[in-house]
């Protein structure tokens, strides 16, 4: 919990100076939607704040492009492989903004395997085969799973009342 005290601008960016209940300072920079929720800066001195918000305000304005490879699925079976660049992160879900070669833009979290843009070929159809080969593995075990498993908890102790009724009559 923190207590509003000031607005201020830091790098001109419009930011909120908020004080914390055990004495820290907090920094607060605007989600895009004018609430100002996102933590630019901590620290228990206001100036060690500012500057961690400063610093942050200026990786928000840097543009990047990192090279990546990442395994999609067409139809959910078959894989196959899109190349991009990854620009900048989103500002609220720290997730990587994206684009893809062939122009199409999306965000990657950190669920998925991403490849470093410079893997070679080979290794990624390797890759594909042996996800390819899970993938019909997990399904075979589901089958299984589907027809025999059974919850032990459960069937004990439908059991152990089944017993305890007969006893009991």
């Amino acid at each position: 919990m923190s207590t509003r005290i000031k607005s201020d601008k830091i790098a001109g960016t419009d930011v909120e100076i908020h004080a914390t209940e055990n004495g820290h300072w907090l920094v607060m920079g605007d989600d895009g939607e004018g609430n100002f929720s996102v933590r630019l800066g901590h620290s228990e001195t206001l100036s060690a704040a500012k500057k961690q918000a400063q610093t942050e305000l200026a990786k928000k304005k840097v543009k990047v492009a990192v090279p990546f490879v990442v395994i999609r699925w067409q139809d959910g079976s078959v894989p196959y492989f899109s190349r991009g660049i990854a620009h900048s992160l989103h500002a609220k879900s720290n997730d990587a903004l994206v684009r893809y070669d062939d122009g199409e833009t999306d965000s990657i979290g950190s669920y998925g395997v991403v490849f470093n843009g410079d893997t070679p070929r080979m290794t990624l159809d390797n890759y594909a085969k042996l996800a390819t080969e899970r993938k019909a593995i997990q399904d075979a075990m589901r089958q299984i799973e589907s027809t025999y498993k059974i919850d032990l908890r459960s069937a004990v102790r439908q059991a152990i009342n089944a017993e305890a009724t007969k006893e009991a009559a």
